[in-house]
């Protein structure tokens, strides 16, 4: 049995609003919309920014912020400054410690970057995040409150 319903003709345009300029949002009159699992769009993915933040400058050094809303429900914003290019990788760990899911493990370039956490499928509680970047290691604290 297939996990989505068929769309009956597979080469129907999902009629995107504007291909042209990279806007993938689908239309109200689309074949795609209510065709997904739950009755989610099919083709439809969840935006989770992780772009560099451009102000023109390069950060000083390395820097890890709080995160935003703390507390926070379903999902917050951790957002890092890198002075340089680096290895990064950020992980999430519970209370007792346990790493419960990795943002982030590769290579980034210099600036500004922020990942959006989504802990939609976990308890309230404490969490840490930490990023290790080359030689620069820091862990923050933020709670989940549903």
């Amino acid at each position: 049995m297939p996990i989505y319903p068929s769309l009956g003709d597979q080469d129907q345009d999902p009629q995107f609003v504007d291909k042209e300029n990279l806007d993938f949002h689908l239309q109200t009159n689309s074949p795609c919309i209510g065709t997904g699992r739950d009755n989610g769009d099919r083709g439809a993915l969840p935006f989770s920014p992780t772009d560099i933040v451009d102000n023109g400058q390069l950060p000083v050094g390395f820097k890890l912020l709080g995160n935003y809303p703390n507390p926070f429900n379903a999902t917050t914003t951790i957002r890092y400054s890198l002075p340089g290019a680096s290895e990064v990788k950020l992980d999430i760990y519970d209370i007792l410690g346990r790493k419960v899911q990795t943002l982030c493990n590769g290579y980034k370039p210099a600036g500004e970057h922020s990942f959006i956490w989504n802990a939609e499928g976990f308890s309230s509680g404490i969490f840490f995040y930490k990023i290790t970047a080359g030689e620069f290691e820091q862990t923050k604290q933020m709670m989940l409150l549903k």
